[in-house]
């Protein structure tokens, strides 16, 4: 059985065009701190030339063949791109993302990509 590979491609923001693998499990979304060793799956300090996305913003979860978003109570909040505008995720709750969806931390904007491997 095929397995999907998820990505997370930045569609507004520096670096228009770079992608994120997901890894299965948690992912977490921030900012690097420079004075600590933790690495972020997600790290959007690149991209994020407004410093609008938190150290620790968000989590994405890959389980299986779905991912699912969680704000973990960033400042400029989290946002799923939807036909009617922006929806601001509750902290705390999983929103799903489906392919193609984007996904806004602070300023910067992702799309969800996968791919069979």
């Amino acid at each position: 059985m095929l397995n999907m590979v998820y990505m997370l491609a930045v569609t507004f923001g520096n670096n228009k065009g770079k992608s994120f693998e997901l890894k299965e499990g948690e992912n977490l979304v921030g900012r690097c701190d420079p004075d600590s060793d933790e690495k972020l799956a997600i790290d959007l300090d690149q991209e994020d030339l407004e410093a609008k996305v938190s150290r620790q913003h968000a989590v994405v979860l890959v389980n299986e063949n779905s991912v699912t978003v969680e704000d973990l109570g960033s400042l400029n909040g989290t946002f799923l791109m939807c036909a009617d505008g922006a929806q601001k995720l509750e902290p705390g709750k999983g929103y799903t993302l489906s392919e193609g969806g984007e996904i806004v931390f602070g300023k910067v904007s992702l799309k969800l990509l996968s791919a069979n491997e």
